[in-house]
């Protein structure tokens, strides 16, 4: 495989797809851990050349196909923003290729899709891609098909924004039974963090589920309390360790923030009220490993 002036995310999504082949037979490593790894290792602005040597001895075609994608992204920083894009969506793309597949044979279509993401760009704004994307589908597969899509999407968007994982999805899924209700529920989910407490959140949901489908609330309502109470107990859990150990700083700040804008995270931190020492040591450790621009907006010198 050549790499060419358009070289594009689709030859690094099909060189992803055979890396992950080729590293399924060893057991001790988690392919989604491996895509972690070549995120923050480009976010870094370290060489991806370096992280694929660690896994140890490929199979000579697997070389043949990934080695032209690694020389590429390390040689082309503008690339960087698309492979990091790719490594962190890309279990929900192979979900959307997978949707595609049930309603269509043209392997196209998939890529025409991941082109329209524009992932290469840094400017584009989100709705203004979705928009692109919706638009795209429109016309080439059913509306059954779209709104399949849609839930991937959603709840790749719910996970990275929340930390819910496939487990909880599926049981929301089976107990709401109703593709375009879980859709708004996602969309509900999704506001979570982005401006509404949880107990707004969890309201709003409760009006219209009570109002569409009334006798599912019961049982979603304790799938999301369940998975609300292990979530902050593990924040919890967390916080109290990275206090006792500022070590630990910099994997909690990825994992709590998922890289929302300093405001988001302090304001978040201060909401917190199940526990007001721990939250105002983190507020403090926060504050003192922050840029200035924040230890200014809190009157700090």
């Amino acid at each position: 495989m050549s790499v060419q002036p358009d070289f594009s995310p689709v030859d690094a999504f099909k060189a992803l797809e055979t890396l992950q082949g080729a590293l399924s037979v060893h057991d001790e490593l988690d392919f989604s851990d491996i895509l972690d790894l070549m995120a923050r290792v480009l976010k870094k602005q370290q060489p991806l050349a370096d992280v694929i040597q660690t896994f140890g001895e490929l199979p000579p075609e697997t070389i043949q196909q990934i080695n032209p994608v690694i020389e590429f992204v390390d040689l082309h920083l503008e690339f960087h923003h698309a492979f990091v894009s790719l490594c962190e969506s890309f279990f929900a793309q192979q979900k959307v290729k997978a949707v595609l597949a049930e309603y269509t044979s043209d392997p196209s279509l998939f890529e025409g899709y991941l082109r329209a993401l524009q992932l290469e760009s840094v400017d584009s704004k989100h709705e203004d891609i979705m928009t692109g994307v919706w638009a795209y589908f429109d016309s080439r597969v059913s509306t059954e098909a779209i709104l399949k899509i849609k839930l991937v999407i959603l709840e790749q968007n719910v996970e990275y924004s929340l930390g819910i994982e496939e487990d909880t999805f599926a049981d929301m899924r089976k107990a709401v039974a109703d593709d375009g209700l879980y859709l708004n529920i996602l969309e509900y989910l999704g506001e979570f963090r982005g401006g509404l407490s949880w107990e707004q959140t969890l309201d709003m949901m409760r009006s219209m589920v009570l109002r569409i489908k009334p006798d599912i609330w019961e049982s979603l309502e304790t799938i999301l309390t369940e998975w609300k109470s292990a979530a902050d107990q593990e924040f919890l859990d967390e916080a109290r360790d990275l206090l006792q150990d500022e070590a630990l700083y910099e994997e909690f700040y990825q994992k709590f923030s998922q890289e929302a804008d300093e405001e988001t995270v302090l304001e978040h931190i201060e909401s917190l009220s199940v526990d007001p020492a721990l939250a105002e040591g983190l507020k403090q450790l926060y504050v003192s490993k922050s840029p200035s621009a924040v230890q200014a907006r809190l009157g700090i010198r």
